[in-house]
Order: C-alpha cells, then sequence, then structure tokens
C-alpha cells in the first residue's frame, strides 16, 4: 500500500516491528506517548490508555522515566507493544515478537497477547515460534521454505524441517553447480587437442591459440544466455551507469510540523541565549509538554583522564521531571532521608529488592561504607545509570541533602566520546525566565570544569532544542 504510515493508524492499524523499533533516547513514557502523534486525544483520554498499558505491563510503570535504550530485550518488546496499543487499533501487527527472548519471557509476552486479544483487538502475528503461536491463534498458515523447498525437491534432495535456510540453500548450489557447468565444458572440449598430443609452440594447436579459443567460446555462449555482465574489473570500469539517484535535502524530508517550525530558525544565525529560549519555546512541534536540551560541543580530547568532564548542576527551577530516590543507607539516617523525600529507604532488606531485580527509582544514594555491598550489584545498576558514584553526589556522609538536591532538580552532566555535553534544563511550560536561569546555571557549572591542561578554545559552539525541535544556535560567553 501506498498509503501513508500515520494514515493507516488513524484507520486502526498498529504495528509492533521487528527488533522492536523503539526510540531508544527517550523514556517508556514518550516512547509510549510516540503510539498517540499524530491523533488528537484528550489529556484524559491519553492517561486512560497510558493505565490500560501499564495494566498488561506493569513493568513499564516501574520504569516510565527511564531511557528505552537501557531497558532488556523482553522490556522493549513490551515497549514496542504497548506504543502500538495507545493508537487505539482495531487491528495489531507483530512481527517476530519472541525474537532473542529467553523462554519465560516469551510465555509472559504470549500471555499479553492473548489478554490484548480478548480485549477485542484482531492480531495478525509472523512468528517463528510455531508451537506458540498456533495454541493461540484462530486461523494459521504455515510456510515451508517456499521456493528453497520446491527446488531442492526438484533436484532431488532430502529436505526436512530441521534444515535450515542456509544448509538447504548450500545443497541446492552443490546440486545445481555441475549441470550448470556441464555443457560449456563438452563445447570446449570438441575444439580442444586431445590429451595425449602435446602443444605446438606456435600456430592453432599451441597454448595461446587454445585459451584463446575457449574464452571466445565462452564468450559466445554468454551471449546466447542474455549474460551481458563485465567479466573483468577494467570491463567493469567502462561500463556505462546510469544516473545517480536523486537525494532530498534533509529538511525535505522532516515532517509537516518541524518544517514549519525550522522556518522561524534563520539559518547560520548565532542567536543570544534570551532570543534562543523565546524561540525554542515556539519552535516546539509536539503536542506534549517537550523537553528542552542544550548540546554543548568542547574543544577537550575526552581520551586524557583531566579532559573527561563529569560533574553535576542544581537547576534553580529544576529538571521538571519527578525524580524517585532510593536511600541504602545506616537505619541512623532513614529518618532524614524520608524528612528530606527520599521515597524509598532500607538497609539489608533493600538488597533483597536488588536481588528480585525490582529497580523502581531513578537515582539511588547510599553512604561510603556501603558501597562494597553494592559491587555484586554493578553489572545491574551499572548499565542503567543507577551505580552510586561520588562524581554525581550520590555516594555522600550527609545523606539528608543529597536526597534533597536530587529532588529538587540536580543533574549529571559529562563529555561523550565526541566531545559533546547533552543536557536537559527543563521543559517547554516552564516559560523563558526559568529556562534562561537553568540554562545560565549549566553554563556557569560547565564553565568552572575547564581543565588546565587544554589549549586553544574550550567551548567551540552551543545549540538549543527542544524533544523532536530544530536545533537553535546560541552564544555561550565561554572561551
Amino acid at each position: 500500500s501506498k498509503m501513508a504510515a500515520h494514515d493507516r493508524v488513524r484507520l486502526g492499524i498498529s504495528q509492533a516491528p521487528e527488533g522492536r523499533g523503539i526510540f531508544p533516547g527517550m523514556s517508556v513514557l514518550e516512547n509510549l506517548e510516540m503510539g498517540k502523534y499524530h491523533l488528537k486525544m484528550k489529556n484524559a483520554e491519553i492517561q486512560e490508555d497510558l493505565e490500560k498499558v501499564y495494566t498488561l505491563f506493569p513493568r513499564l510503570k516501574e520504569r516510565e522515566k527511564q531511557a528505552g535504550g537501557t531497558l532488556s530485550g523482553g522490556e522493549q518488546q513490551m515497549l514496542a507493544i504497548g506504543r502500538a496499543l495507545m493508537a487505539r487499533p482495531k487491528v495489531l501487527l507483530l512481527d517476530e515478537p519472541s525474537m532473542g527472548l529467553a523462554p519465560q519471557m516469551i510465555a509472559n509476552i504470549f500471555r499479553i497477547i492473548t489478554e490484548i486479544n480478548k480485549q477485542g483487538v484482531t492480531i495478525l502475528l509472523v512468528e517463528q515460534n510455531a508451537q506458540q503461536a498456533l495454541q493461540r491463534a484462530d486461523r494459521a498458515y504455515v510456510l515451508e521454505t517456499g521456493s528453497i523447498t520446491k527446488e531442492a525437491k526438484k533436484l532431488g534432495l532430502e529436505v526436512t524441517d530441521k534444515n535450515t535456510i542456509a544448509e538447504i540453500e548450500a545443497a541446492i548450489a552443490g546440486a545445481s553447480a555441475p549441470q550448470a557447468e556441464t555443457p560449456e565444458v563438452e563445447e570446449v572440449a570438441t575444439e580442444e587437442p586431445k590429451a595425449d598430443k602435446p602443444a605446438a609452440k606456435a600456430g592453432k594447436r599451441s597454448e595461446k591459440a587454445q585459451r584463446e579459443t575457449a574464452e571466445k567460446l565462452e564468450k559466445e555462449a554468454r551471449k546466447e544466455a542474455g549474460d551481458t555482465t563485465p567479466q573483468s574489473e577494467e570491463a567493469e570500469a567502462n561500463t556505462k551507469k546510469g544516473p545517480r539517484p536523486v537525494t532530498r535535502p534533509r529538511i525535505e524530508r522532516r515532517g509537516k510540523s518541524y518544517r514549519k517550525a525550522a522556518e522561524l530558525v534563520e539559518s547560520g544565525k548565532v542567536y543570544s541565549l534570551k532570543e534562543a529560549v523565546e524561540l525554542a519555546t515556539k519552535t516546539n512541534p509536539t503536542k506534549f509538554d517537550a523537553s528542552v536540551e542544550i548540546h554543548v560541543r568542547l574543544g577537550v580530547d575526552p581520551r586524557q583522564a583531566d579532559q573527561n568532564i563529569r560533574a553535576t548542576v542544581s537547576l534553580p527551577s529544576g529538571s521538571g521531571k519527578t525524580i524517585r530516590v532510593a536511600v541504602f543507607a545506616p537505619e541512623a539516617d532513614h529518618a532524614a532521608a524520608k524528612k528530606a523525600g527520599a521515597d524509598i529507604v532500607g538497609d539489608d532488606d533493600f538488597l533483597k529488592q536488588l536481588d528480585k531485580e525490582e529497580l523502581n527509582f531513578d537515582t539511588l544514594i547510599t553512604a561510603p561504607a556501603y558501597m562494597p555491598k553494592l559491587g555484586k550489584y554493578a553489572r545491574l545498576l551499572g548499565p542503567r545509570g543507577l551505580m552510586p558514584n561520588p562524581k554525581s553526589g550520590t555516594v555522600a556522609t550527609d545523606i539528608a541533602k543529597a536526597v534533597t538536591e536530587a529532588k529538587g532538580g540536580k543533574v549529571e552532566y559529562r563529555v561523550d566520546k565526541q566531545a559533546i555535553v547533552h543536557v536537559g534544563v527543563g521543559k517547554v511550560s516552564f516559560g523563558a525566565d526559568k529556562l534562561t536561569a537553568n540554562i545560565q546555571a549549566f553554563l556557569d557549572s560547565l564553565k568552572s570544569q575547564k581543565p588546565a591542561s587544554l589549549k586553544g578554545s574550550y567551548v567551540k559552539s552551543a545549540s538549543l532544542s527542544t524533544t523532536m525541535g530544530p536545533g537553535i544556535k546560541i552564544e555561550t560567553n565561554i572561551s
């Protein structure tokens, strides 16, 4: 169908593609909201659908603020199905939902698929796990590797359901290769002298003449078969090629909302901070309260230890996100931590929660003496950015102060491999004044982190943007 994807969604058709296809840099909540991007719905309706998805996938509720790229394979599959359900589909297309998942997770996914079907949603399932699929299907079509099997049977090869496609193709190639070459060998053989006669030094019976005759016969055979493929690198280089495909500019490949917003940004102009913040709030192409981000390209070498920038900053107006704080500390600090606003407080009982892989928090704060106890959970916490670190202020002796800062909008930033720092500084709904204060606080903190060994400019360029919005170049006044 030539129908655009968003038009198919409006007709009630949603898809969870093979490989999940989620947005790894966006949170679970933002991924789910993208499922309704082209649908005009009220906030109350969106919240209602979110609760339905969270009922089917409670684990997504626990990881609502977590980046999609940090989820496990099973959780990403849940997120892909949940995003498709946010569009209230009549028909749900699922492509290999069990691919790459553990057996226990596969059983869980198929149980949820059954529940979705009972709610009145028609499901078209493409799945290699035939046993699970056939147990739930009202109607099934089984493909037995299609034309490859037919070709193998014509050649007299024995093919069973245990053979892979690669094995069948290899067997076909081995069986058909001699047959394809035999006619050519026979034709050439009629022109070649008998093996018992030695080749002459010159004339038609010389090795050179025999080789040229064989090549000429091969060329005529290819011409009769319609094969015009160049047979050498030189011939291939001289072959005339058609015109290169025309690639449209990137701005033309964007959506209508983005192009309309980009028209407000003057290309090549560097805006002042005040102008950029006001422009950013006007160029938000989304229907939800988008995040405002600042991206700064530095002149440092992240491979050098003293130039690997990493620090924290407390945003005066907060980050706009509700942070769930967990505290793992001695019992003497529990009362102060709860008073400061900690959501989860525990001692050894908290470790039991980690044993179950229940990560229903966004920040983990601990005391220095308790860090060794968290060592065995590094593989669980590290990839998700939850491992406490002294540089980020999550390993502290004053637990109450650390909780207050985390709840009050303290964010961590660090330079990536491309020497760029990315920080979220608030939401569009904050307004220009609060966003300006947050950005200035971040720039002051970044300026204080300038390495003493750095030669040349510290900040090369900076830009401001909203989620899915165009970039706006800004002045930083940091050399």
